[in-house]
């Protein structure tokens, strides 16, 4: 009897998705492997060209920014060194102009052995007006301001410039030009002492007066008269000021010398020695100074003249005045009228 075989599997082949020969792999979408003349080229891994021109062109870009913001920093600086440089001179003209004599000298000191005139001084000149600044440049730790100013004069405004040296110390400008200025004072011995609101102008000067126009003060002594005399410091002193004032002889004095003259006149004719009738009138017809005077005296030219009613007989009479020591005349000799005197004697004599 048939005797059946032993269970015997045959191995089998293993199954694919898809069928055909040879085996293949199954890819996902976008991972289909492409044919090699589908595929793009290959990029190189690193920089290109391109890239080295752009590096290159904000290499330059920089290169030209930093100097420019270099160069902008410094004349921003430099700006700023030059508005404290103008603000000092501002400062500096701005006292003048205000009247403040102590901050002026204290903004710009003086040198050298004169000093700044008393405030009662300074104060009795008409001040400095307009002023300003008209440029300003720096040099480092040096400086120079130009600065111009109008000074009242007559009959125009005095419109002075000035070039104002500067340093730079400890952080700040310190002007190094002042603007005070040492005068000269006309030689007038014997005559008047200049004086501007009571203090006497000595010769040689050693006062400094800031720029302004000052009034002189009339003279002390009686025998002048000042008729409003002023004199005007720029403060420049390569333009020299010299104090003069043209002082006039008093009316006060020169009729003081007519009247000495007369009584000269009327003790001739008491005398006998001038032949003029009782009737006849003497006066004083004007005088003038004949020779320069001293503290002391005063030689004058005086006129007389002698009306017997009919005819005017002119005569001439020195009269020499005599002052203390205020100028108050306390004394005259007189000489003259056809040898009644040949020399000085007293008037009333």
């Amino acid at each position: 009897m048939p005797t059946e075989m032993p269970g015997f599997a045959m191995p089998q082949r293993p199954q694919h998705d898809d069928a055909g020969a040879g085996s293949r792999v199954s890819h996902e979408d976008g991972d289909a492997p492409q044919a090699l003349g589908d595929r793009e080229p290959r990029r190189r891994s690193g920089f290109s060209w391109r890239h080295l021109l752009i590096i290159g062109i904000i290499c330059v870009l920089l290169g030209a920014a930093i100097p420019i913001a270099l160069n902008s920093a410094q004349q921003s600086a430099a700006t700023a060194r030059t508005e404290a440089m103008r603000d000092a001179a501002g400062s500096y003209l701005s006292a003048i102009a205000d009247g403040e004599w102590e901050e002026a000298t204290s903004l710009v000191p003086t040198t050298g052995p004169a000093t700044v005139a008393p405030a009662a001084l300074l104060d009795a000149a008409e001040r400095i007006q307009n002023p300003e600044i008209v440029l300003a440049r720096a040099d480092g730790d040096s400086g120079v301001v130009e600065v111009r100013y109008d000074v009242p004069s007559r009959p125009t405004a005095l419109t002075v410039s000035r070039l104002l040296e500067a340093q730079h110390v400890d952080g700040a400008w310190q002007l190094t030009t002042s603007l005070a200025e040492l005068p000269s004072v006309a030689n007038y011995e014997g005559v008047i002492v200049p004086a501007v609101a009571g203090t006497a102008l000595s010769r040689p000067s050693a006062l400094l007066l800031y720029p302004g126009t000052y009034p002189l003060d009339p003279p002390v002594s009686p025998i002048y008269e000042l008729d409003d005399e002023t004199f005007v410091i720029d403060g420049d002193p390569g333009t020299l000021t010299e104090i003069t004032a043209f002082p006039e002889w008093s009316e006060a004095m020169l009729g003081e010398a007519e009247s000495r003259a007369v009584q000269h006149a009327e003790a001739c004719r008491a005398a006998g020695a001038c032949e003029w009738s009782q009737a006849a009138t003497i006066s004083g017809a004007g005088a003038v100074v004949f020779a320069p005077a001293t503290a002391s005296e005063v030689q004058l030219e005086a006129m007389i003249e002698v009306f017997n009613g009919v005819d005017n007989e002119m005569q001439p009479v020195s009269v020499w005045l005599s002052l203390d020591g205020d100028g108050e005349v306390e004394g005259a000799r007189c000489q003259g009228l056809a040898g009644f005197s040949d020399e000085p004697v007293d008037c009333t004599a």
